[in-house]
């Protein structure tokens, strides 16, 4: 994280004061926050991409990649992480040329600060929901920086052409975000479920397991799991140590990160494109 940059100096300030504000919230207020600001981050983001193909700033056949985080607007304190809402950093490749992050490509100070702060805003959080986020970014099939990319690519190969207004490819682009990711949340549940061997063994208290489902209903709910010192053995289980011997995860870790997978699933089914959003952008938008 040390060679992470600030995207502009008052995107930073602005990043880190709305930070401010979120320090005493529940765990599952700040999953939702988390997650919607995510989503409408996407959904923004693909405003932004679809008018700048409209305006001819990208060719229907640039290459789009998408890596780890090149800006953030702070560093988190007192043992949580700034985690980014946005799962990685967009790269578009024009002709031979080197890539670049999607702001390169517009000459606009505020339009370009208003791309760039799409991937540099971050949310404090405890730790064990970064390291989800982390997994769902890297390790389902498919990833969210793998998802992110590929709906990028598809608004500028499927543009239907409009200077000003918002084409209806960024709506199914963004359906398709809302299906894949679900997918990779739930994936990552049932790996991390497995690993932990929370099915078998659910983390105390021991008579209740850690999936439950809802009588006369199909809907699977995630119980919440307090620590308890005295049933230490059973957090001996799936302990996941490094190469150097530390430990690195233990079974409340991923009953933790399994219960923020469980709060992404709900905040992200039935997300839609928010037509404020839609507005915003095509009303501020300058090349």
């Amino acid at each position: 994280m040390d060679d992470r940059t600030k995207s502009s100096k008052q995107v930073a300030a602005e990043g880190a004061f709305s930070e401010l504000l979120q320090r005493f919230r529940s765990e599952r207020d700040l999953a939702k926050d988390h997650i919607f600001g995510r989503n409408s981050r996407v959904a923004e983001l693909l405003c932004y991409i679809d008018l700048m193909r409209g305006h001819n700033l990208l060719p229907a056949n640039a290459k789009v990649s998408c890596k780890g985080a090149i800006y953030q607007d702070y560093e988190s304190s007192s043992g949580n992480q700034a985690a980014h809402y946005l799962p990685g950093q967009i790269i578009i490749q024009v002709g031979s040329k080197g890539g670049h992050d999607p702001s390169y490509f517009v000459n606009d100070t505020c339009t370009r600060n208003a791309i760039g702060a799409l991937f540099s805003r971050e949310q404090n959080l405890p730790n064990d929901y970064n390291k989800a986020d982390s997994y769902v970014e890297q390790y389902t099939r498919p990833g969210m920086k793998q998802i992110l990319a590929e709906i990028c690519r598809g608004v500028i190969c499927d543009h239907v052409p409009s200077r000003k207004r918002v084409s209806p490819i960024v709506r199914v682009a963004l359906h398709k975000w809302i299906a894949t990711s679900l997918t990779a949340y739930l994936a990552a549940i049932n790996r991390k479920t497995d690993i932990a061997d929370l099915k078998e063994n659910p983390v105390p208290p021991g008579t209740e397991p850690a999936l439950v489902k809802v009588p006369n209903s199909d809907e699977i709910v995630l119980e919440p799991h307090l620590y308890k010192p005295e049933r230490a053995d059973v957090y001996e289980r799936a302990v996941r140590k490094n190469r150097k011997g530390a430990v690195t995860a233990t079974v409340w870790d991923y009953s933790q990160q399994i219960r923020s997978l469980g709060y992404y699933v709900e905040f992200t089914e039935g997300f839609e494109l928010p037509m404020k959003i839609v507005k915003d952008v095509e009303s501020t938008f300058k090349p």
